[in-house]
C-alpha cells in the first residue's frame, strides 16, 4: 500500500494506524501528485490510498494518470469533500473506492482492504450521493460513473468476449480486465456478467470509442 497526501499529519497518523495491521503493509509515501504517480508506478502497491487536494497538481489528474500509466494499482480516496464535483470527478477519473476522512479507523481499514480484494467501498454518504444520481436524475446516467476504459470493457463484455479476448483487443493484462469488469459490476450495483449484459440491452447503452 501506498500513502499519498499533502499533509504530512495525515500520512502520519495514517501510517500510525495502519501500521499495526499484519495484513497491511505500507511501500512508501508522496506528499505531491507527481510524487504519488512516479512511486506508484515504481513501487506497484495494490492500493494507493490518497487525497484529493495535493500542492502541486489536482488529485483528479493523478488517478487519470495512473489508470493510464499503472492500471493495476488501485486507488482509494480518503478526503473532506462530500460534494458531487469531487466524487464524480474522481469516480469518473478512476477511483475504486471514496472514503472522508471523518470514518471510522476500521471503517478505513475494511476499505483499503475491499479495494485491494476489487470491490469499490464508498463512504455512506457518498453511496447516497451516487444512488440519488442514479436513480433521480435523467442528466446523470449510471453509466457516468465508469472510466473511459471501464466503458470499453463494459461494450465488450455485452459483445460476449472473454476476458482473454478482451484483454487482447484492448492490450491489457487478464487480471486488469478482471479487475475492470469488478468496478463496472460494483458501480452499476451488478453480480454477474450475465446481469451487465442485459443492463446494456435494457438502458441503450453504447459506447463509441473517440
Amino acid at each position: 500500500m501506498l500513502i499519498a497526501d499533502g499533509q504530512p499529519v495525515v500520512r502520519l497518523g495514517l501510517r500510525a494506524m495502519l501500521s499495526s495491521e499484519p495484513d497491511l503493509e505500507i511501500v512508501g509515501e508522496a506528499a505531491d501528485g507527481i510524487s504519488a504517480v512516479i512511486s506508484a508506478q515504481a513501487l506497484q502497491p495494490d492500493v494507493l490510498v490518497m487525497g484529493l487536494r495535493m500542492p502541486d497538481i489536482p488529485g483528479v489528474q493523478v488517478i487519470e494518470q495512473l489508470a493510464a500509466m499503472a492500471p493495476d494499482v488501485r486507488v482509494l480516496i480518503l478526503t473532506i469533500y462530500p460534494d458531487d464535483e469531487h466524487i464524480f470527478g474522481a469516480l469518473q477519473a478512476g477511483a475504486h473506492g471514496y472514503l472522508l476522512k471523518e470514518s471510522a479507523p476500521d471503517a478505513l481499514i475494511r476499505a483499503i482492504r475491499d479495494v485491494a480484494a476489487g470491490t469499490s467501498p464508498l463512504a455512506p454518504a457518498v453511496a447516497r450521493r451516487v444512488l440519488q444520481a442514479a436513480t433521480q436524475t435523467p442528466s446523470t446516467p449510471p453509466s457516468v460513473l465508469l472510466t473511459r476504459r471501464e466503458k470499453q470493457v463494459l461494450a465488450l463484455v455485452a459483445a460476449g468476449l472473454s476476458n482473454k479476448t478482451i484483454a487482447s483487443r484492448l492490450n491489457l493484462r487478464g487480471p486488469t480486465v478482471r479487475t475492470h469488469v469488478s468496478g463496472i459490476l460494483a458501480k452499476l450495483n451488478l453480480r454477474s456478467r450475465t446481469e451487465a449484459t442485459l443492463w446494456v440491452l435494457r438502458t441503450g447503452f453504447v459506447y463509441l470509442d473517440d
